[in-house]
């Protein structure tokens, strides 16, 4: 994924909620510098309630606005591990979307390969040409997930 023209994305963790991450007073330049050499940043967070009822968050950034409202959506239509995701309100640059995760058995093990099948989804829906154009699968982790690099023109 060092390729000049191809896709990478981060998956971090977090055990605080994104309100407290978004109300440090750098939050937007330290989102920005992680975005710098990612195309897509997404933040996942793990809590217990008030009553040790497990919840989850997800975030998305990306400094390409269009690209990171369509993994925003991606993710709400995905369906092989739906992770019943609401939207939530969450301070921060342009590009960032946040959700409430229903589903808290979908851990970055789910998330990951949501992230991958947007990214190799692009490739179907531009088919010959559009702005999808130009991805490839490049190989397979030995965890089975595929990588995907190329150049996605929004």
């Amino acid at each position: 994924m060092g390729e000049d023209v191809g896709k990478s994305y981060g998956i971090s963790s977090c055990l605080c909620p994104l309100e407290v991450l978004a109300d440090k007073a750098d939050w937007d330049e330290e989102l920005e510098r992680h975005a710098a050499s990612l195309d897509l940043v997404s933040v996942m967070t793990f809590l217990r309630g008030a009553g040790g009822e497990p919840t989850r968050e997800l975030m998305f950034y990306a400094k390409n606005q269009t690209l990171a409202a369509n993994a925003a959506e991606f993710a709400m239509a995905y369906t092989k591990t739906p992770l019943q995701l609401e939207r939530m309100a969450l301070r921060g640059p342009v590009g960032l979307h946040a959700f409430r995760q229903r589903f808290v058995g979908a851990s970055r093990k789910q998330v990951q390969p949501l992230l991958a099948a947007f990214f190799a989804a692009s490739q179907l829906i531009g088919g010959a040409g559009g702005p999808w154009r130009g991805l490839r699968r490049d190989g397979v982790s030995r965890r089975g997930d595929h990588f995907w690099h190329g150049e996605v023109l929004l």
